[in-house]
């Protein structure tokens, strides 16, 4: 097979095996946004479970507060023996955050209670905390997350609405002799009471989960399903190139190959009749150049037979002049003759 049957196969193999291969690439960057999106949701769904847990947990021990398993009492006796984790373990919103970072670890997310005007440092939100927290509180959002890029991870918020039982540590300051027994405006913690609103959001339950995971295991996908795709790729150019080459042969290069057969053949007649062509040219230059040497002498002979024909041109020009003359010469007689004749006449009258 020469070059350019090999080049015309290539071309024809690459045409088929390039445009498959285009389409697996969409197909892949199709697929890859696909997982994405639902492992986000898969996230959302799943960060979404642990805040209601966690809510539950709340509206649980508001339950609680309100039939009286807990009360003032037993937090000013916990305040006084100095048992701040039992005071703490009896407020609603930490018990609830308690219980959903105790199993953040094994549930592999990161549990965060970011508030504003936090009373633990830790609590502080950060700029894409404090954003979230503000368009909650903005456009009464009951949860939001985001794609945090830097970390490569979803955070989800679900904000935390303050209930009644929040405003014994965060209502209002005048109020914390009637609950505390102390005119401090302070909580049994020490911290001060603020003035805050049922109903109001000042902080938000957070899940944080990594994407580090999946995007690993969509990665490994990727590359098995690329070589499993680049091995088929192999074996259908092969194939292909295989059926393309039979193909070529069979229906365009022995089609071609007589028609090229048939050209040489026509080419060669062409040149035997162009040959013969040439020669009765060759004669014909010969007879045209006889032609040319007779045509030169008569042209010499009609150059002679003209000069004559002026010659004798001007011979007739002289005699006509010639005639001319002597016609005006016997018109000037005769009118003499008459005026003679005219003289004779009155001459003859007079002798008369």
């Amino acid at each position: 097979m020469n070059m350019q049957q090999w080049s015309l196969r290539g071309k024809i193999i690459l045409l088929g095996v390039v445009l498959p291969a285009i389409l697996v690439v969409i197909l892949f960057r199709m697929y890859i946004a696909d997982s994405h999106a639902r492992t986000v949701n898969a996230f959302v769904g799943k960060a979404r479970s642990i805040c209601l847990t966690a809510e539950s947990t709340r509206d649980e021990m508001e339950r609680k507060w309100a039939l009286g398993v807990f009360n003032f009492e037993q937090i000013k006796t916990y305040a006084k023996e100095g048992k701040r984790d039992s005071v703490l373990a009896m407020v609603p919103v930490f018990s609830a955050w308690q219980a959903a970072m105790a199993k953040a670890k094994e549930g592999g997310y990161v549990f965060k209670v970011p508030k504003f005007e936090p009373r633990n440092p830790k609590n502080e939100p950060d700029e894409l905390e404090a954003a979230a927290l503000k368009a909650m509180k903005d456009k009464n959002l009951d949860e939001y997350y985001v794609i945090d890029k830097k970390m490569n991870a979803v955070r989800y918020f679900r904000p935390v609405r303050l209930s009644k039982t929040c405003l014994y540590c965060h209502g209002e300051p005048s109020l914390s002799n009637k609950y505390w027994g102390n005119s401090e405006g302070k909580d049994p913690t020490g911290g001060p009471m603020e003035g805050w609103k049922a109903g109001e959001i000042h902080g938000a339950f957070e899940v944080i989960q990594s994407l580090d995971a999946a995007d690993a295991e969509l990665a490994a996908a990727i590359r098995k399903g690329a070589a499993v795709v680049f091995v088929g790729l192999a074996i259908m150019a092969v194939i292909f190139g295989t059926l393309v080459l039979r193909i070529i042969s069979q229906s365009v290069i022995k089609p071609i190959s007589q028609i090229i057969g048939d050209l040489t053949a026509n080419a060669a007649n062409l040149l035997d009749a162009s040959n013969h062509v040439a020669s009765s040219s060759n004669q014909l230059a010969d007879g045209a150049q006889t032609q040319a040497a007779s045509l030169e002498e008569t042209s010499s002979a009609l150059e002679e037979v003209s000069s004559m024909s002026r010659a004798n041109a001007e011979s007739v020009n002289e005699a006509n002049n010639k005639a001319t003359e002597a016609r005006s010469a016997a018109e000037s007689a005769q009118t003499s003759m008459e005026k003679m004749q005219e003289a004779i006449r009155s001459i003859k009258d007079a002798s008369d």
